[in-house]
């Protein structure tokens, strides 16, 4: 490998090593707040609230999902693509089942948690 690549692969490197540590931080935010609302949520009866704490966890799955792939190939890379889009449509299929299933038993979200006006 010649001068030229060798400095191009330390800053390839680098530049990785910084990828990493934002997702780290951004993985460990979406999971702290997906615990937080979701309980909320459950507390609430609120389906907005679990459904906007479930696009939470499915950012935490791809933030995880992108550190394990960013070191591998690009076949690995196109799997993962593939695999956060399934994810995030399994997580909008239930939130879907799940308000079918509020409107149909006829649940309602605890006033005082919506707030109030």
């Amino acid at each position: 490998m010649d001068h030229c690549c060798e400095s191009k692969a330390q800053e390839i490197a680098q530049l990785r090593g910084k990828q990493m540590r934002v997702l780290r931080i951004v993985l460990a935010i979406n999971a702290a707040m997906f615990l937080i609302e979701f309980s909320a949520g459950i507390f609430a009866h609120s389906t907005a609230l679990m459904a906007d704490s479930i696009d939470m966890l499915g950012d935490a799955l791809v933030y995880a999902l992108s550190l394990y792939v960013i070191d591998r190939s690009t076949r690995w890379r196109a799997g993962a693509a593939v695999a956060k889009g399934l994810i995030i449509l399994a997580f909008g299929v239930w939130i879907l089942i799940e308000a079918g299933f509020k409107l149909t038993a006829g649940v309602l979200p605890l006033a005082p948690w919506r707030g109030r006006r």
